[in-house]
């Protein structure tokens, strides 16, 4: 149980990472829209791919947990580890609501949109997604946390 416990604090850490990444997304992209000149447009493009890349790191991290804890905790064995395969047993196990496991689901497509290619527009579709990934991530991870101090 430790091993879930570590790494739901490393988790939370890197959450943080990524609440500060929006906020500063969302500071560039007003800083744009009232000045519009060529470096702030650059400044917004800057941030808004590094929040996209904390983003990433951050669902990759997500996954590894949620991993961990249906073994661990909910002593599953996973037939698939893939991040779809640890959605459908978190679904399965009631760890995620069905709900969760939908929008998990489109984060997965999210996530693999931003790595498998690169498109200003579809960059900036996923920008304006990640607050509310964010906010399922850290429910998520704040249940798992205290069912597994239980």
């Amino acid at each position: 149980m430790e091993t879930v416990k570590q790494k739901i604090i490393v988790f939370f850490d890197v959450l943080k990472m990524l609440e500060k990444s929006i906020h500063l997304f969302d500071k560039y992209t007003d800083i744009f829209e009232k000045n519009p000149t060529e470096d702030n447009k650059d400044l917004f493009i800057s941030m808004r791919n590094s929040m996209i890349q904390c983003f990433k790191y951050s669902t990759d991290l997500f996954w590894k947990v949620a991993e961990i804890y249906l073994e661990d905790v909910e002593k599953i064995t996973l037939l698939s580890t893939s991040p779809r395969g640890i959605v459908r047993a978190a679904v399965n196990a009631r760890v995620f609501s069905e709900v969760e496991g939908e929008q998990c689901m489109d984060m997965v497509e999210s996530r693999n949109k931003t790595s498998h290619t690169y498109h200003e527009v579809t960059a900036d579709e996923v920008a304006h997604e990640i607050p509310g990934y964010y906010e399922i991530m850290e429910t998520i991870i704040d249940r798992m946390q205290n069912n597994s101090n239980s």
